[in-house]
């Protein structure tokens, strides 16, 4: 049995039978309710979930993901040309008949760890300026997108305000040039977390926020995220995606408007969706995650499959996102307030 969406077979008796999800991409938000259908499916005595792999584009390539997970019946991505040439046999009356064998399985909790770096505030050391990545990913690929590109810039971007204050006093607060073993420093804590976890439901940062909550609005003046591909922002579709006050946005505004200043298309949206660092924003605490402008149908090309290497990013990319973060976090590492 073959249906395009779920609302078309609600009244359909679907026992017995390996149901296969056709779905049309739109965009992926939307579209990855599809991954979660074999629990739904179980449970009006479906035997198997098979669906279009959750991409606008493929080369006969499936894109993996969780979704499925607690599901008592066994469900599995097609490439999109398998998913569609099923489609069309079915349509023109032929039976399928289709054998699912999956070895995948469940091999139970382990421990993994976040991996966190520190440069220490000189003024504020409590408060926390976080730029973050997650380190973990799928079987498929190397993971390089998704999401080295991420912990890249975030660790590059603090190395780059170490070295420029190094080279250059003017880069410190003005406060400390005359105080050379203080230069490095922003007034704020800047960290760096490699989230664990991520793709298993944002485990390692929910941890970690666990740890932190009761102190979250004290001790963190902000948080980000890059998760959507670090990818060199081409024109003002590229956006920061904040949650916050009025107050903050304004704040942000101006710094996006000094990475403008650079020739660095940028623009600031509002959004609700903060990857790993929801659990602050949640609280209060204001936060990006920062959007490219291919991360919206490019960058699921490439998500969850095979295809995630490092050719997935060209020159300048992570340049680019480096300095994006570096600009955000020492301008957010040194003001005096919101």
């Amino acid at each position: 049995m073959i249906h395009i969406t779920f609302s078309v077979f609600q009244n359909h008796n679907i026992t017995g039978k390996i149901v296969i999800f056709v779905e049309k991409w739109e965009g992926y938000g939307t579209t990855v309710r599809y991954r979660a259908a074999s629990r739904n499916e179980a449970l009006r005595g479906a035997a198997g979930v098979l669906l279009k792999s959750v991409t606008p584009f493929s080369i006969s390539s499936p894109h993996t993901g969780s979704g499925g997970r607690g599901a008592v019946i066994p469900s599995a991505c097609l490439t999109i040309e398998e998913a569609e040439m099923l489609q069309r046999m079915y349509k023109r009356g032929k039976k399928l008949e289709i054998r699912m064998q999956i070895k995948s399985r469940e091999v139970g909790k382990c421990t993994s760890r976040n991996t966190i770096f520190d440069i220490k505030g000189s003024t504020y050391p409590d408060e926390i300026v976080l730029l973050s990545g997650h380190m973990d990913s799928w079987d498929v690929g190397q993971g390089a997108m998704d999401d080295g590109g991420g912990m890249a810039v975030a660790w590059n971007a603090l190395n780059i305000i170490k070295e420029m204050a190094k080279k250059d006093p003017r880069f410190a607060p003005k406060r400390y040039v005359s105080a050379p073993v203080l230069k490095t420093k922003c007034l704020r804590t800047l960290r760096v977390v490699f989230w664990t976890a991520e793709e298993q439901g944002m485990l390692g940062s929910q941890a970690y926020f666990k740890e932190t909550e009761k102190d979250s609005l004290k001790k963190f003046f902000f948080v980000s995220e890059s998760d959507q591909g670090a990818f060199k922002p081409k024109n003002d579709k590229s956006a920061f995606h904040f949650m916050g006050t009025r107050a903050q946005m304004k704040v942000l505004d101006e710094i996006v408007q000094i990475i403008n200043d650079h020739n660095i298309p940028l623009s600031l949206v509002q959004s609700n969706d903060q990857g790993d660092v929801q659990f602050w924003s949640d609280k209060g605490v204001p936060s990006v995650n920062y959007v490219s402008d291919q991360g919206k149908d490019y960058y699921f090309y490439f998500h969850h499959t095979n295809g995630d290497y490092m050719t997935v990013f060209k020159d300048g990319d992570l340049d680019y996102v480096t300095a994006i973060f570096a600009a955000l976090a020492h301008v957010l590492g040194n003001i005096d307030h919101w």
